[in-house]
């Protein structure tokens, strides 16, 4: 009996857990694009900006998300190589538009620029 009574409890316990409502962080997510070199001989930068993106949506994550309004929501950094030339950023940013993605940190250097 008391092998039930604690088996009960615990059903009961993830069953309520199921009805909890979801936070809002997973509701709204901020897409922010990044298009800097990932590959060839500027790939470290791209890289970097790419991990400082990562980081600060990170952060953000650990204080519950992004002030939007009067909720907070999740960042997902779109990270995609402009591979330090005008076709790959412009193919690259053309991506991102494509996905809706409205904030786009980059390009680095002036051969991007031209792309975008």
């Amino acid at each position: 009996m008391k092998h039930f009574l604690v088996a009960t409890a615990l059903a009961a316990a993830l069953i309520g857990q199921s009805f909890i409502a979801p936070p809002a962080f997973a509701e709204c997510v901020v897409k922010l694009g990044v298009v800097a070199p990932m590959s060839g001989g500027a790939a470290l930068w791209g890289i970097a900006m790419r991990g400082a993106a990562e980081m600060v949506a990170a952060e953000y994550a650990e204080k519950g998300g992004l002030p939007v309004g009067s909720q907070k929501c999740k960042i997902s950094v779109v990270a995609l190589d402009g591979k330090y030339s005008p076709e790959g950023a412009a193919a690259a940013a053309n991506n991102l538009a494509s996905q809706g993605i409205k904030l786009i940190i980059g390009p680095i250097g002036s051969p991007e620029m031209t792309g975008i």
